[in-house]
């Protein structure tokens, strides 16, 4: 896996171009690798207000998984 790009310069080049990025974007990575499509990866700030949404995300994927 390589990364060609990444860190703030290209999230405000993504946004400069109109790509949807989610909110509070900090920092993202294009990658590829040779078996795979060109992957984005991005990094988001969690607040205060995301928190007890997350927290509730994980309960939510823990209540999934128990048998």
């Amino acid at each position: 896996m390589s990364a060609i790009q990444s860190g703030t310069r290209l999230v405000a080049a993504l946004k400069a171009e109109g790509f949807p990025l989610p909110d509070h974007v900090r920092e993202c990575r294009l990658v590829m690798t040779a078996q795979q499509a060109i992957v984005l990866q991005y990094d988001i700030f969690i607040g205060a207000d995301d928190l007890a949404r997350l927290g509730r995300a994980l309960v939510r994927l823990a209540d999934e998984s128990t048998p």
